[in-house]
């Protein structure tokens, strides 16, 4: 199961919407084929006092 997790300063909200490159990561999970989309994690998280920080980590985890 993998889990995205984005890691981004604020302004960056203004060019895209968290909702937006949340889907774009997890359809980009699901195309490679490796996993099924149900299984996919994706979560965003913004932070007040950084400047220019984006940051994408992703673990798989196996049961």
């Amino acid at each position: 199961m993998p889990h995205c997790i984005i890691e981004y300063s604020r302004p960056p909200e203004a060019i895209v919407s968290p909702e937006a490159l949340m889907e774009r990561v997890h359809q980009g999970v699901v195309s490679s084929g490796l996993f099924d989309a149900s299984a996919i994690k994706v979560r965003a998280l913004p932070y007040d006092h950084f400047d220019d920080l984006a940051w994408f980590s992703g673990w798989i985890i196996s049961s």
